[in-house]
């Protein structure tokens, strides 16, 4: 696993061995930072980051901090190892707990993001998706104009309006399929 762009594009990742992890696809890393287009000194939380690699790509392309969550031990190590090899642990602030936890401890700091990208085991069932969106939206975490991606299977039946949040595209890759979201207007 390599980071595909960026001031780190090419530089290998430590990704762990016999984790039940899917990390994103190189090519779906690449689809979709070239959607974001310019990320440089926006703000950005990778929510059931895993292995980091979407965080850590957006680092490497300029993002100001990424914020993970992952709740697996085993992968906070793994996220911890790249930064430390890629120099850029001040950049990034990881939770070692479950979704809904550190976003209570996010809005609790006031924290809001530019993109926030969810990436949630596809075993997830659609109704904690829906509770873990509605949070992100009544704690108002995206910015005026930022994104929230949503990576998920093809076959999941994903709604195009979860309030307060519209689908404005969708791209799909293989299995995977990234869902762009915007915020409503107030």
């Amino acid at each position: 696993m390599r980071i595909v762009g960026g001031i780190y594009r090419g530089k290998r990742l430590k990704i762990g061995r016999d984790l039940e992890v899917q990390p994103t696809k190189n090519r779906v890393r690449e689809a979709l930072f070239d959607i974001l287009k310019d990320i440089k000194e926006g703000t950005f939380l990778d929510l059931y980051a895993g292995l980091g690699t979407i965080g850590l790509e957006a680092l490497s392309r300029g993002a100001k901090e990424v914020v993970f969550v992952e709740k697996r031990e085993e992968c906070v190590k793994i996220i911890e190892k790249n930064l430390n090899e890629l120099g850029i642990k001040r950049k990034a602030k990881i939770y070692c707990l479950p979704a809904e936890e550190a976003l209570t401890i996010l809005s609790k700091n006031g924290k809001k993001f530019k993109f926030i990208f969810l990436d949630p085991p596809y075993a997830i069932i659609l109704e904690k998706l829906k509770e873990i969106l509605e949070m992100i939206g009544r704690h108002q975490f995206l910015i005026h104009g930022g994104t929230l991606i949503l990576e998920h299977q093809r076959a999941k039946n994903i709604p195009r309006i979860i309030a307060p949040f519209y689908l404005y595209k969708q791209k799909e890759y293989g299995k995977s399929v990234l869902s762009f979201y915007k915020k409503s207007a107030d």
